[in-house]
């Protein structure tokens, strides 16, 4: 047995499997997150295709921002020579537009999945609408459904045995200590502490990189990467 069978664990089918040593874990909430433009949405269609080619069942995305696209799916199946209609089925898409759908589709997809067959549960991204409903004045609104969210979630991953991961955007914060801006994830310490194997991506003006910014099993190293039509690959 391999050591990717014994922890359980769905292949992204990226370089970045280097740092996640395998890929994502199932029964476990991941968490991606980074700035517009630096591969969120990208690496999902690349673990799209990679669970559903691997036998791991199909994916269930959630889509707030209307970033899945089908001919990138098709185009990454085209590049490793599968066919796009053995895949593209198995991934059930449901599109969202306010956060109160979005936590219809989190508790529907609790339901869905208990029959099994499902290998991933993908939000892209948590929150976002979430940001754009609430005002600062509501924060605490605002998180009260970001924790309900997440006892769902967790109960999807655990009792279902399903790889969760969804994407997040970050802000800039002012550090006190130096006095320069640094940045964080937006939703605060609940999504700090919501998600095992949190893994940053950050883009330059020459390249990308990968971190492992937060998991209790892996190490905090990062890889260098790129974006091409066969999905993303190591500088």
């Amino acid at each position: 047995m391999s050591d990717d069978e014994e922890r359980d664990c769905i292949p992204s089918g990226t370089i970045i499997d280097d740092i996640l040593d395998g890929g994502f874990e199932k029964a476990m909430i991941s968490e991606v997150f980074g700035p517009a433009g630096a591969g969120k949405s990208q690496l999902l269609h690349c673990c799209a295709v990679s669970c559903i080619r691997n036998g791991h069942g199909a994916v269930l995305w959630l889509d707030t921002e209307g970033c899945f696209s089908t001919s990138r799916i098709e185009e990454l199946c085209e590049n490793e020579g599968i066919n796009a209609e053995d895949i593209l089925p198995n991934i059930i898409v449901a599109r969202s537009y306010t956060s109160d759908h979005q936590l219809e589709v989190i508790e529907h997809a609790y339901k869905m999945m208990a029959n099994g067959g499902f290998g991933c549960f993908f939000i892209d991204s948590l929150t976002h609408l979430l940001r754009t409903e609430y005002s600062k004045e509501e924060l605490f609104e605002r998180q009260t459904v970001l924790s309900r969210m997440f006892r769902r979630l967790r109960e999807v991953s655990i009792k279902h045995d399903v790889c969760v991961v969804y994407t997040n955007q970050i802000r800039s914060v002012f550090k006190e200590e130096d006095g320069t801006l640094g940045f964080t994830a937006i939703g605060g310490n609940i999504l700090k502490h919501s998600a095992t194997v949190r893994v940053l991506l950050t883009k330059t003006t020459k390249n990308r990189q990968a971190r492992i910014f937060d998991a209790p099993h892996l190490p905090d190293v990062s890889i260098d990467y790129r974006i091409t039509a066969q999905g993303m690959v190591q500088v």
